[in-house]
């Protein structure tokens, strides 16, 4: 990944001289020409020779001085850097003769593949004499002859904040923004997130116990100008999510401009894990994310599930995945009895809301267009069968007025692919009923276009036509942000008004008050909330000055 690097004007006493002074010296190098760029969280190191360098000797050099105290000199003057990237090349040259990217948490695995590369006995003896003390008391970095440690990716699935930082930084540093990781026990409850409040409940914030605390991911980032959020949220949901953090229910990134006191803009990432929200969209009845959890249950015999439902009756086809062999298949078929245990007891568990039977096939092929004797068919009563509150539709829910069926339905009208949802959290809806109007607020990681959502919602409650609802106001904002960035509204019926409408408050932390919206009755004041999110600001701002 070539930058440009240009040789920065330094004064005898500054940072970039310092470190520029080692690293001639830990490379062995006393007579090139070096030249440093900080970019996000890697540092990039130009080397200018007359000759050619040889590349495994120059990095061992290297590696070994950050293996000693090199890592922490480097840090002491750049403490946001995790990686160094090493450019060699011949003066005067356009392009480098080879690169090599630096990473220093992983320095032993560097140092013991640069020393199998040069097969020098000496070299390797040396090596484990360095190892064996870098590792002294962390086992879990040693293991047979060698050094054999965590990678970053698992480090940073079990929640390590160096991990995760440099994790996250290999993004975020094309953009030159440097990343920061911190975690925190927030008080809160366990019940982070419902999508819909009614005036007559009770206060959200005493919704569940308190004295519940939560982890909450804190991202700190920093950047020599504040780049557009769009460009960030995205990439980081992604990548935060690809690590299911199960330990975390949501993470929250703070930009802040370098030099300014305060975060410029802030973003809230929903971390919860890809099968709790498939679960959660099962539990409503949604075909996808119940053959998608049934996939799952059945995977180890090579099986896969479709469904389609007709009538309030679940049709599931469990059959070979493709490209597996003929002996794969027949092992899953054969296997009737455990691959029927494993659909009909998370299926039963996840009791779906409006499908009243379920009917199974073990087909041997499931070809287009092409119908074939199933090699077996089970049928199964579901719980809706038995208990009316389950046997009725969300459509039907939200056409009574059911503001969680309404939440669903409207959340699975934005988020048309299954697949993006469960990538990046997807777009949330949060309902609030007030006076004959509906009020929908969107959010995402990326701010929602209101052209592109507020109609479709419009419409379809429109055609719903929920029993109470005279009209809808709609609020898009990016997660994080504590107002909407804008509003959509229309009435269904004629509604008459003595004073103008005033838009409903929004939380700017559901750490307090579970991110509702805020009943304009309620107990929680502007002030409140605007003292929450001061809070977390002031966090985000001691833990830069801490270096965390």
């Amino acid at each position: 990944m070539p930058v440009s690097l240009s040789n920065p004007t330094l004064s005898p006493n500054s940072s970039s001289a310092n470190v520029l002074s080692w690293l001639k010296e830990s490379m062995g190098l006393p007579g090139a020409e070096l030249h440093l760029k900080l970019r996000g969280n890697i540092l990039h190191v130009l080397c200018e020779t007359p000759a050619s360098l040889g590349q495994s000797a120059v990095l061992l050099r290297l590696v070994r001085s950050l293996l000693e105290d090199g890592a922490d000199r480097v840090r002491q003057h750049y403490p946001q850097v995790y990686q160094l990237y090493v450019y060699s090349r011949q003066t005067g040259n356009p392009t480098p003769d080879w690169t090599a990217p630096i990473y220093l948490n992983r320095l032993e695995r560097h140092l013991t593949q640069l020393v199998l590369e040069n097969q020098d006995e000496a070299d390797i003896k040396a090596t484990q004499s360095l190892l064996e003390q870098y590792t002294q008391g962390q086992p879990e970095l040693g293991g047979g002859s060698g050094a054999m440690v965590l990678s970053n990716l698992s480090l940073a699935r079990k929640g390590d904040p160096e991990a995760i930082a440099w994790y996250l930084s290999e993004t975020l540093s094309t953009l030159d923004v440097g990343v920061w990781v911190s975690i925190k026990a927030i008080p809160g409850t366990a019940h982070l997130h419902r999508m819909a409040i009614a005036i007559g409940d009770s206060d959200p914030a005493a919704a569940g116990d308190g004295d519940t605390t939560i982890s909450r991911l804190w991202i700190l980032c920093e950047a020599t100008y504040s780049p557009d959020p769009s460009l960030i949220a995205r990439p980081t949901a992604e990548r935060l999510r690809q690590l299911q953090l199960t330990q975390f229910k949501d993470a929250v990134l703070l930009l802040q401009v370098r030099g300014e006191s305060k975060p410029d803009w802030s973003l809230r990432i929903d971390l919860t894990p890809p099968e709790e929200m498939l679960r959660e969209w099962g539990r409503w009845g949604d075909t996808d994310a119940i053959a998608r959890l049934l996939s799952a249950a059945v995977a180890s015999w090579h099986l896969g599930v479709t469904a389609e439902l007709t009538n309030g009756t679940l049709h599931l086809i469990c059959s070979p995945q493709s490209g597996d062999h003929d002996t794969q298949q027949a092992e899953g078929l054969e296997a009737k009895d455990a691959v029927l245990e494993a659909l009909t007891t998370p299926l039963s568990d996840l009791a779906p809301q409006g499908i009243l039977r379920a009917v199974i096939y073990g087909q041997a092929q499931n070809l287009p267009g092409v119908t074939a004797t199933p090699a077996w068919v089970h049928y199964l009563d579901l719980p809706a069968a038995e208990h009316s509150a389950l046997a009725d539709t969300p459509e039907y829910l939200g056409q009574t007025g059911d503001l969680p069926a309404i939440a669903f339905l409207l959340t699975r009208l934005l988020n048309p692919s299954l697949d993006d949802r469960l990538a990046t959290g997807g777009q949330r809806v949060q309902l609030l009923q007030r006076d004959g109007l509906l009020h929908v607020m969107v959010d995402g990681p990326v701010a929602p276009r209101r052209r592109l959502v507020a109609p479709p919602i419009n419409e379809y409650l429109l055609s719903l036509s929920p029993v109470g609802v005279q009209g809808a106001r709609i609020y898009g904002r990016r997660s994080g942000q504590s107002q909407p960035a804008w509003t959509y509204g229309q009435d269904f019926l004629a509604r008459r008004r003595l004073v103008p409408e005033a838009t409903p408050e929004f939380t700017a932390s559901d750490a307090y008050v579970n991110e509702l919206l805020v009943r304009p009755d309620g107990p929680v004041t502007a002030a409140n909330l605007e003292a929450d999110f001061e809070a977390e600001l002031a966090l985000g701002q001691f833990c830069f000055k801490i270096g965390l």
